[in-house]
């Protein structure tokens, strides 16, 4: 372990870049060049200054050539400092290092600017809507960092990755949601350490299991006719129409998840001119699944109840523009919930896990559900429906006669 700065090759000097606009102002920017142990490294001081005003490391002929130089001195001073320190702490220390500890506060390090190049770099990857999806999630992940009045990359650690963990398991996320935006974040960083050489901002991944299963929230068939009977007109106390019809498309948006089991996206893409099937005289639906089509394939099959085929002529397709995405229709199921004295939170999620749920305990077998719902594999709906599995043995029990 080198423990000494005069036990290794250390140079500092000082050099111009022309500008785009050098051949009309005659303008050149000022870069640092940092040699260690022959391996070479510079960047941009922020110093922009006439090229008459320049003359081999040292500022002359302007006005304020002696702060100038200063600024030079401090910044030398800053990369012998630095790479002192970090002799001191690390076994190897290369040139990039140096230059990255360096420069600190030439790089923007707040994770919202981070996050946001993130995406931009590879938004052309998604379609528009797992776009709004990430987006979404960032807008998650910023929340999440700001109640431990995190902005900066350099100042998350794995324990207050853990920490901001815990504050959105007790505020009733899900182990799922939260890892997928733990990693997000991680993928971002990585990539913004990795464009910019600051390694040293990169966060390990938390070692936190699922020690809760998640909890599963349902309507149950008298909370259903609530909804369904429910006198929005009590909802809207601003006595504003737009948003009475607000409350109204989403009541059907709510109740056609809680007779189908399909999802916000999947409703938003249904038509029923295009996605309504009939065999052996039963009227079904025929949709793929965005988060499950490429590994298995398969369409969603759901038969048709009554109380869906009466909504069919609502979602023929005109209903798109209803909602832009599930953050939108968010703000008028809450409200509902609020109005039935729900003791969970009320989004539109809850429909399709109603949906599931009714269909078990009415007798229906894992298998059919599964397929119903479109989960990729059985154990899946075996997993989050434990305790309604349950409930339905009990069901089973009471029928026999022994």
């Amino acid at each position: 372990m080198i423990n000494n700065i005069e036990s290794i090759n250390l140079n500092v000097s000082f050099y111009t870049r022309k500008l785009r606009n050098y051949d009309r102002k005659g303008l050149i920017s000022i870069n640092a060049r940092v040699t260690l142990n022959k391996i070479r490294s510079g960047f941009a001081t922020g110093i922009i200054v006439h090229k008459n005003h320049w003359n081999t490391n040292r500022f002359v002929n302007c006005p304020n050539a002696d702060i100038l130089n200063e600024s030079l001195f401090l910044w030398e001073n800053r990369i012998r400092s630095v790479t002192n320190r970090l002799i001191q702490t690390n076994e190897f220390v290369s040139v990039y290092d140096v230059v990255n500890y360096s420069k600190d506060n030439l790089i923007n390090f707040t994770i919202e600017k981070i996050l946001n190049d993130y995406f931009n770099n590879r938004k052309n990857l998604w379609n528009k809507e797992r776009q709004n999806a990430i987006q979404c999630m960032q807008r998650r992940i910023l929340k999440m960092l700001s109640k431990r009045k995190i902005i900066d990359a350099r100042e998350l650690t794995v324990i207050k990755l853990e920490d901001c963990y815990l504050d959105r398991i007790s505020n009733g996320s899900t182990h799922r949601v939260i890892m997928q935006d733990i990693s997000y974040l991680r993928r971002a960083i990585d990539y913004f350490a990795n464009k910019n050489r600051c390694y040293y901002v990169k966060v390990g991944e938390i070692t936190i299991s699922r020690k809760v299963k998640d909890q599963i929230h349902f309507l149950s068939n008298s909370q259903l006719k609530k909804i369904e009977n429910l006198n929005l007109i009590r909802l809207n106390k601003s006595n504003n129409e737009i948003t009475l019809e607000k409350f109204y498309k989403a009541q059907k948006w709510f109740l056609f998840a809680c007779y189908t089991g399909m999802h916000f996206n999947e409703i938003k893409k249904f038509s029923s001119k295009k996605h309504v099937k009939y065999k052996n005289g039963i009227q079904y639906i025929e949709i793929f699944r965005d988060k499950t089509k490429n590994k298995t394939n398969k369409p969603c099959i759901i038969p048709l109840i009554q109380k869906a085929k009466d909504l069919l002529n609502y979602f023929d397709g005109n209903h798109i523009n209803d909602f832009y995405s599930s953050t939108n229709i968010r703000y008028y199921t809450l409200k509902i919930g609020e109005e039935l004295n729900l003791d969970f939170k009320l989004t539109h999620k809850i429909g399709r896990k109603t949906f599931g749920t009714l269909m078990l305990l009415r007798g229906m077998s894992v298998e059919s559900v599964s397929k119903m719902l479109g989960h990729s594999e059985i154990n899946t709906t075996q997993r989050f429906y434990a305790t309604v599995l349950e409930e339905r043995i009990f069901n089973e029990f009471e029928k026999l006669s022994i």
